[in-house]
């Protein structure tokens, strides 16, 4: 056989359907049946992963870099600390381009104590379906259990969608700057912004017990990471000591 037979032959596409309803026709034993039902469950499924891959590309080529509009404070509460970008900016500015690309998408929610996971699945009209988990700590002190749900909630929510997704986030000054690139905008880590908490913060979870990254953490997430509400809350814990 020539090469151009192979070719020929490998780029015949097959119908699954079409060789069931012929082996119906033909009265093809049941075994043989079940295999060409399987064949054609996988076919589906791999034509459904290629459609929801090819979706996600066109998605993600088209996909600004989300505006970080959202202003969180110093403690003088006038001077600007940093922006990041809350969940429903991001669903306004995505939900149209979702749509276009035959995309939508579920969240599911586990405590287990120790820490809330959410998990997004981005589910393509073809079929296919993938997910992305994020998981927040839970060990909240001096808070209720709604300070604790929608702090730990809002804060996964936020990045296992972003994550499913490939969306990034930025600053509205680097959008002149053409060589920055989408992953450089981003916004500080958790870790990052307990790093630059001032001292007296520092100081003061550490004299109310909030002595793990975990609850420190889950102490600022509660009160937005706003140094004047944190030191205020703080202060009432100690005289409440």
């Amino acid at each position: 056989m020539s090469d151009k037979e192979v070719a020929v032959r490998t780029n015949v596409s097959i119908d699954p359907q079409a060789l069931i309803a012929s082996a119906i026709d033909k009265g093809t034993p049941i075994e043989v049946m079940e295999k060409l039902l399987n064949m054609r469950d996988r076919i589906r499924a791999e034509q459904a992963e290629m459609a929801f891959r090819e979706a996600m590309k066109n998605f993600q080529d088209e996909c600004p870099v989300i505006k970080k509009k959202k202003k969180v404070l110093n403690k003088n509460s006038t001077t600007e600390r940093y922006r990041y970008a809350p969940l429903e900016d991001i669903l306004k500015q995505v939900r149209p381009l979702l749509s276009k690309h035959g995309f939508s998408y579920t969240f599911t929610t586990q405590q287990d104590g120790t820490s809330v996971t959410v998990t997004c699945r981005a589910h393509h009209e073809a079929g296919h379906t993938e997910e992305s988990s994020f998981s927040v700590p839970a060990e909240f002190e001096h808070m209720t259990k709604q300070q604790e749900s929608g702090s730990a909630l809002t804060y996964a929510k936020r990045y296992s969608f972003c994550n499913a997704f490939g969306i990034m986030t930025g600053d509205d000054d680097n959008d002149g700057n053409t060589g920055q690139t989408r992953d450089g905008d981003r916004e500080p880590t958790p870790q990052e912004k307990l790093n630059a908490l001032p001292d007296k913060i520092k100081d003061g979870m550490k004299a109310n017990g909030i002595t793990t990254v975990n609850k420190a953490l889950a102490f600022c997430e509660a009160h937005k990471w706003n140094e004047e509400t944190m030191n205020s809350e703080l202060n009432k814990m100690a005289d409440n000591a």
